[in-house]
């Protein structure tokens, strides 16, 4: 390799760093055969012994990734603009001051293993076996919908039992003081979804209450879940003349805040909960375990 060979390889990697792009030694070579055909005759080993020496000699090391984004494709940009231009488009209708961020509500529903799986956990150094034991509950999920405001407001969260509707367990969790007082609903469905019936209530009994205590009317950013594009999710929203723009399907990572912002943390603080109630659980049996298992969620 000539020294203006070498600084053609220092430039390609530095370009693609800059990129973010992932340069390993397989990349470099691959490249230095296509700027000097002779050096693609060589064999494997000459190659990776030069590689190394380039590397060491040209202020280079190999590192381990410590971070992994993700490029957006240009259509999601373009996807993303569009959004966007359609919410400010609708404000503008409905006369919302560019500066209101007490007028535009996000919502939307994410699941929940009442004891969500566990990835590691603290052994004797040198065990060759690290085994546990499962709680049993992993298999019961909730759905939980949650919905904030622009200003950073958190609304009422409506939790989603897996179950048939009215059952037990519902009417005494609808028993709860906070329940009562509407701080949170409750309800059942079979599937533990969204559906529209669950969504209409949602609207009912949480978007609209907080429009009338505004005083004013508010847009709604959803996604395209069944349960809210269905004909009697649209034709209820058209009834109740709610304001709404929707993301296009995929598009809920970069345009939905909950998504982006709220739903892992969220997660997170309740499996630090639920871990606070592990030993207690671990003590009884699994039917008993399940019901104050929801019990413990809500609360």
């Amino acid at each position: 390799m000539t020294e203006s060979q070498e600084n053609d390889i220092c430039n390609f990697i530095k370009e693609n760093r800059e990129k973010k792009k992932a340069t390993g030694t397989k990349s470099v070579i691959c490249y230095a055969g296509k700027i000097n055909p002779k050096f693609e005759e060589k064999s494997l080993k000459t190659k990776l012994m030069w590689c190394y020496q380039f590397i060491k000699r040209n202020g280079f090391s190999i590192r381990r990734v410590s971070h992994i984004g993700q490029s957006i494709p240009e259509y999601m940009n373009t996807l993303k603009d569009s959004f966007v231009k359609e919410v400010i488009l609708k404000r503008k209708k409905m006369n919302i001051p560019y500066d209101d961020d007490y007028t535009i509500i996000n919502m939307d529903e994410t699941p929940y293993y009442l004891i969500m799986g566990i990835d590691t956990t603290l052994e004797f150094t040198g065990k060759k076996n690290v085994d546990i034991l499962s709680s049993g509950l992993n298999p019961y999920r909730v759905s939980v919908i949650l919905a904030v405001v622009g200003n950073g407001l958190k609304l009422p969260s409506l939790l989603i039992l897996k179950g048939e509707p009215w059952k037990t367990i519902e009417k005494e969790l609808r028993g709860l003081p906070y329940v009562r007082d509407k701080s949170m609903f409750i309800y059942s469905q079979r599937d533990g979804w969204c559906t529209s019936y669950i969504f209409k209530e949602w609207i009912k009994e949480i978007f609209i209450p907080y429009e009338k205590e505004y005083g004013d009317k508010c847009l709604l950013i959803l996604d395209k879940a069944s349960g809210h594009i269905s004909n009697e999710s649209l034709s209820f929203l058209e009834q109740k003349n709610i304001n709404f723009v929707l993301i296009t399907a995929g598009m809920t990572p970069i345009c939905q805040p909950l998504d982006i912002a709220v739903n892992k943390v969220f997660k997170d603080n309740v499996k630090l909960l639920f871990e606070k109630e592990r030993l207690y659980l671990d003590r009884l049996n699994n039917q008993i375990k399940l019901k104050q298992a929801r019990l413990n969620f809500v609360e």
